[in-house]
């Protein structure tokens, strides 16, 4: 599955340049993200620099779901 190996490219360049974590819109409930160690956050909880950007502004917008995956995080299997 290409968007699955894309993800597990994306998460581990991530923890090898030091970026504390990932941030991911989803357009359903996030099943894969979770499989992936991502938890779904709510707007408070998401950095005002984040939200100034207009895809997440629209994003949230649509109440559609945005996810986090920590750094450090062990990815579940």
């Amino acid at each position: 599955m290409f968007i699955l190996e894309f993800l597990e490219a994306a998460l581990h360049y991530a923890e090898n340049e030091g970026i504390n974590g990932l941030y991911m819109l989803a357009a359903n409930d996030g099943g894969l993200l979770k499989n992936l160690g991502f938890e779904k956050v709510n707007e408070d909880q998401i950095p005002s620099k984040i939200k100034e950007d207009e895809d997440v502004k629209n994003h949230l917008q649509k109440n559609l779901p945005i996810f986090l995956k920590k750094a450090g995080k062990n990815r579940k299997q």
